[in-house]
């Protein structure tokens, strides 16, 4: 019997499809998210020293703000964008042939709900840092902290 064959089982009473190929397709998507997410921090890098260097500038606090970076674009950054920055003329940076991302601090217990609708692990790890300054990167349908 060839290996990579889908496999329908029954687990529990409920009918399960087993799949190779279709982990496989789902690995190579996550792995494209995962590298377009470090692309969208390294494209920001230089905002992101100039926000972390002002939460001490403006004393505040790691604990209760993050810097948040969210690719415009994105359904989840846009959202997020759309609460952080209402009414902002996003098009104007498309018209310069740019990406436009939202960029700035938000309150970590808002970052922290906004994850759990997008990455429940991510929002996880979040709430349990403690005293240090992160960034969060909302792209490709997912996020990142840094």
């Amino acid at each position: 019997m060839e290996e990579n064959l889908p496999i329908v089982r029954v687990i529990d009473g409920q009918v399960v499809l087993d799949d190779p190929a279709a982990l496989g397709v789902i690995q190579a998507i996550e792995n494209h998210n995962k590298a377009q997410i470090v692309h969208s921090f390294m494209l920001n890098h230089d905002r992101i020293e100039y926000f972390l260097a002002r939460m001490d500038e403006i004393n505040l606090s790691p604990d209760e703000y993050c810097v948040i970076i969210a690719c415009v674009d994105d359904e989840n950054g846009s959202a997020i964008a759309d609460v952080l920055m209402p009414g902002y003329d996003w098009q104007s940076i498309r018209d310069l042939g740019q990406v436009p991302f939202a960029r700035g601090f938000a309150k970590k217990d808002f970052l922290i709900h906004a994850l759990e609708f997008i990455n429940p692990v991510a929002a996880e790890e979040l709430k349990n840092i403690k005293g240090k300054k992160v960034t969060i990167v909302i792209d490709c349908n997912t996020a990142d902290i840094y």
